[in-house]
């Protein structure tokens, strides 16, 4: 016979400042389960151990994961999930704004850490092109990510990524728009221009509005002059033309 058993343990909890008692008896103990502490839902008891005194329960968190918890540190509030629950709680004392938790990145922030690198990081490849190039960030948005959402908001598709109005200005809320790469292939410092018959695009638009592959055009406009490959196309030209 279990001479603990049916008598009182004086115990020295590390959960709790003052010592308290709990019954040792086998035959007699607190059933949790159907019970919740914290995030952990008490399933079912595991096992009794040290000479009876420690009562088991498995539980599942609320994130999904099984954990075998002691009575004593549910009921004390020691444990209230797999350990998740410190991590949440980490990760908001580092979270201002919510774009930017662990790993994962919202587009917007890779937007504005995209920015900042190609203006400022000497070691990337399109430096040149950018901080190489005379190219910066303004003050208002250089060091606030919040800045930038608010003037900016939140990308309107996936496929929309930051693009500057005038290639030759800087990051700035009134030099900047989301924009697609379609919309922003437009807008490179190396396109060729073209106005004719009243409108003004580039080569490529050029070769879509004419209904000539884009390659075939491309060779062409070094032999010719734009209204010769209309012409030969058959374009149909507005009444208020204006050829070059």
């Amino acid at each position: 016979m279990n001479p603990l058993c049916g008598v009182l343990a004086f115990v020295s909890h590390p959960c709790r400042r003052e010592d308290f008692f709990i019954e040792v008896n086998m035959g007699k103990f607190i059933d949790l389960t159907g019970q919740k502490f914290g995030r952990l839902q008490v399933l079912g008891r595991d096992g009794v151990v040290g000479g009876g005194v420690s009562v088991f329960w498995f539980c599942r968190c609320d994130c999904g994961k099984i954990k075998t918890v002691s009575g004593d540190q549910l009921r004390c509030g020691g444990t209230k999930s797999c350990g998740c629950l410190q991590r949440d709680l980490t990760a908001k004392r580092f979270r201002t704004h919510g774009h930017s938790v662990g790993s994962i990145k919202t587009k917007e922030f890779q937007a504005w850490c995209g920015l900042r690198r190609r203006c400022y990081n000497r070691k990337r490849k399109d430096y040149k092109s950018y901080g190489g190039y005379g190219i910066r960030v303004c003050d208002r948005w250089l060091y606030s990510f919040e800045n930038f959402l608010a003037d900016m908001g939140c990308a309107p598709s996936p496929k929309h990524t930051i693009e500057r109005i005038d290639n030759d200005g800087d990051y700035t809320p009134e030099n900047c728009k989301w924009a697609t790469m379609k919309e922003q292939c437009r807008n490179k410092r190396t396109n060729i221009w073209i106005e004719f018959n009243g409108k003004k695009m580039i080569l490529g638009d050029w070769a879509t509005e004419l209904n000539v592959p884009k390659s075939t055009f491309y060779r062409k406009i070094r032999e010719c002059n734009i209204q010769q490959i209309a012409d030969k196309a058959g374009y149909s030209y507005s009444e208020d033309k204006n050829l070059i």
